[in-house]
């Protein structure tokens, strides 16, 4: 259901504006209406709060105490959740900014000063070394690649040397290459090239330091990458630069562990503190950013928001009981166009809670509308299991679900899924009941052997119910559950209508209704072929309908009912996917049965079977979500709310 809302203000003495800011941020109720563009209150001016120096030197100060804790805790390796602890730090530090928030401020400071320095040359050091480790991981890789063709070559005094690394498909750049440098340095060079993998070559060349700058020039032009060694390596061969790096490689690690335990030390003694100094210096921000929300007179201040009704007397009182009478908080009364701008707050039992996003992707609902999610909660499930409709099915559904409930319990997001999951393996289980299907005909056909009778019959009705054989009647069950959908969805829609004291849209919603139900027998004559009594009357409604119709919804409101009557057909879509999941399945077991190796045709059946649900669970939500989108949604869903959004504390408890 839609928590309902109440309007309420706050008139105090400016003085008492930032107490009272901060009870009302401790009880965390209050969804701040911003009020700054006002310029009247009843008979009094009313004008934006603005900070005095005084005030804007502490924000100041929160805001550069608020930087510097969080540099220090994104530096620090993070630490478990551990919600008791933290809560309890967030108290004491809570009481601490209350007792004196100059002192509190300066614990900060002296936190920061004692740790800061020491905490950033760590992480400077390991950034360098992480650096230094990477670059010479990757110059290994190459020097080792060349250093064998080094050594095929002699030093010689006034020549310079440079390593390549050419990629095979340009290997025709090698001769290229050497044709060039012979003519830069009049033949004063040497050349060698060798495979070094199956996609790279090697080349070293020597030549005279007279031509290393056009040398160098040439090279930079052309498809290859040059194997640069680390500056204070460049004096040593290939081979001697290469075991100093390998000897680099190995001091690395125990100073990288060495600065990675001391890090670890200073987390455990200082991740929690600053977690929970940081919370309160946000929450001290925060009062001073919804300050501009408010407006002020000469001599008071005034506050204006929404809060849940069941928390108007606990504030109140709470209120009460800090100021006395030195401010005033009055229950306003709204008119119903400004109670369209109450929050939305929804509060669901935890099997529709899940729904609650899934409603939200159409739009919050506008307040005092009916609340969709109990009804797409009921829905939802109700179409996924006439659609899937498999009792094996649903039991791989329920494993699923009962795996993330106990295995995922950390996540909210996986949580909901599970609940959906069970309540529309639940639905599917007890129409593939109704069907006799598991895994389509195949548990069916096993219970008959073992003894079971073929045909029961419950309440006159007669089971199993064979989809692929009672075509026309499940067709029929799908457009009349979707004519019953549709007709709910208007009813709801006058509902929603009456509540906003819309005469227009309520005679819209029911004069629909009225040719709904006047066109049922008029179309059952024209299918059937054969006359009824009711329909004489079915034209005379329709007559009397259209005229209401055009009053209420203008020239295109007859046209309405027309896709009224298309939102009901289109329910067939629930008998053809579901007809097609049987199908698939039946498949599945036929051409697992044509095997003549045991094994094998249960493992293609399982493999089809798998397909089938998979298949089977992302199209039935598809629709089924169109289904209450747009047929549904459409009769009598009213978005535009606004998020409940209290002003409350960050973390622990309000």
């Amino acid at each position: 259901m839609l928590v309902e809302m109440t309007k309420i203000e706050i008139v105090g003495s400016r003085e008492l504006l930032p107490a009272v800011l901060q009870k009302i941020h401790e009880f965390g109720c209050l969804h701040i209406e911003n009020i700054s563009h006002q310029k009247k209150s009843g008979n009094y001016v009313i004008r934006h709060v603005a900070l005095d120096q005084a005030g804007q030197n502490k924000k100041s100060d929160l805001e550069s105490s608020l930087v510097k804790i969080s540099s220090m805790l994104d530096s620090l390796p993070a630490r478990p959740d551990n919600p008791e602890l933290t809560l309890k730090q967030k108290n004491q530090a809570d009481q601490a900014w209350n007792d004196d928030n100059d002192r509190f401020l300066e614990e900060v400071r002296k936190i920061v000063i004692s740790s800061e320095e020491t905490l950033r040359e760590l992480n400077k050091e390991k950034k360098s070394l992480l650096t230094e480790q990477s670059n010479l991981a990757r110059y290994k890789t190459v020097m080792t690649k060349v250093a064998p063709l080094a050594g095929r070559m002699v030093a010689l005094e006034n020549y310079d040397s440079m390593a390549l690394l050419v990629e095979k498909k340009f290997a025709n750049l090698i001769e290229i290459i050497r044709r060039e440098i012979d003519r830069i340095t009049e033949n004063q060079s040497h050349i060698v090239a060798d495979d070094v993998d199956e996609n790279t070559i090697a080349v070293l060349m020597v030549f005279n330091n007279k031509y290393a700058r056009q040398v160098r020039s040439f090279i930079s032009g052309e498809s290859v990458n040059e194997v640069v060694v680390p500056e204070n390596l460049r004096s040593l061969s290939y081979d001697k630069a290469l075991g100093q790096i390998e000897k680099r490689l190995q001091q690395l690690p125990p100073r990288l562990k060495e600065i990675s335990k001391q890090l670890n030390k200073m987390s455990e003694s200082l991740y929690y503190t600053l977690l929970t100094k940081k919370e309160v210096l946000q929450d001290k921000l925060d009062e001073f950013d919804v300050l501009d929300q408010f407006g002020t007179t000469d001599y008071t201040f005034l506050i204006m928001g929404w809060m849940p009704s069941k928390d108007l007397g606990p504030c109140k009182e709470s209120l009460d009981n800090t100021f006395g009478e030195t401010i005033y908080l009055q229950e306003l009364v709204i008119d119903e166009a400004e109670s369209e701008n109450a929050p939305i707050q929804f509060n669901h039992s935890a099997l529709v809670k899940p729904f609650e996003p899934i409603v939200q992707m159409f739009g919050t609902p506008r307040y005092g509308t009916v609340d969709p999610v109990p009804l797409v909660a009921i829905f939802f499930p109700l179409f996924f299991g006439i659609i899937l409709g498999d009792m094996g099915y649903a039991l791989i559904l329920l494993a699923i679900s009962l795996y993330l409930r106990f295995k995922k319990k950390d996540n909210p997001v996986l949580q909901a899924v599970s609940t959906i999951l069970l309540l529309s393996g639940i639905s599917s289980f007890i129409f593939g009941f109704l069907y006799g299907e598991f895994f389509a005909g195949l548990g069916l056909n096993f219970a008959v052997i073992l003894g079971a009778p073929k045909h029961i019959e419950i309440l006159g009705l007669g089971l199993p119910w064979h989809r692929r054989e009672l075509l026309i009647p499940t067709l029929i069950f799908a457009i009349g559950l979707g004519a019953a959908h549709v007709v709910l969805g208007l009813i709801l829609g006058m509902i929603n209508a009456r509540r906003a004291h819309s005469t227009k849209h309520m005679l819209e919603k029911g004069a629909t209704l009225l040719a709904l139900g006047a066109l049922a027998p008029i179309i059952f004559a024209m299918i059937t072929g054969f006359p009824n009594d009711l329909t004489t009357p079915g034209w005379l409604l329709l007559i009397a309908a259209i005229p209401i119709l055009v009053y209420s919804a203008g020239v295109m409101g007859p046209i309405e009912v027309l896709g009224a009557l298309a939102n009901i057909v289109s329910y067939a879509r629930i008998m053809a996917i579901g007809l097609v999941s049987v199908i698939l399945a039946e498949t599945a077991n036929e051409i697992g049965g044509e095997f003549s190796n045991l094994a094998l045709g249960i493992l293609v059946a399982v493999l089809i079977h798998a397909l089938n649900l998979a298949i089977h669970v992302f199209t039935p939500s598809l629709h089924v979500l169109r289904l209450n989108f747009v047929e549904f949604f459409g009769k009598f869903y009213e978005s535009g709310g606004i998020p409940y959004k209290p002003f409350k504390r960050r973390g622990g408890e309000t």
